[in-house]
């Protein structure tokens, strides 16, 4: 949004007399002063979605936190026999390790999270098999 500032007056030809009284500067304020209420409630939106994030990785486990770090949080992309390697389990037991981290995360940030539309999505797909 640009900002005009104060205009000059324009002395044209009137028909009749406005009762509109709207100032440009005006409303540039208000446009500002709700704009900026918009990205400070963004903000702290935010600010609590990042405290939950960090409260949920603070209540995981060693073994979660590690493979968590392995995984999600590495810069280069590792796959389930590196991580096996490295945090000395069996590949198998890793992938019980992730899903049982996904849903305990999800757990914490989403509390009702069989309301999610993709837990929605399976389980309409699902019914729909079973009525064929």
């Amino acid at each position: 949004m640009r900002y005009r500032g104060c205009g000059a007056i324009n002395y044209g030809e009137r028909t009749s007399e406005t009762y509109n009284i709207s100032r440009i500067v005006e409303k540039e304020v208000i446009d500002k002063e709700k704009k900026i209420d918009k990205l400070m409630k963004s903000k702290l939106e935010k600010e609590i979605e990042k405290a939950k994030i960090e409260n949920s990785l603070s209540c995981l486990d060693v073994n979660e936190t590690n493979f968590f770090e392995l995984f999600y949080n590495s810069k280069n992309k590792n796959n389930m026999k590196y991580i096996s390697l490295k945090l000395h389990m069996d590949r198998s037991h890793c992938y019980t390790v992730r899903e049982r981290l996904v849903y305990k995360i999800m757990g914490m940030l989403y509390p009702n999270y069989e309301e999610l539309p993709l837990f929605n999505e399976n389980n309409s797909k699902a019914n729909t098999l079973a009525t064929f």
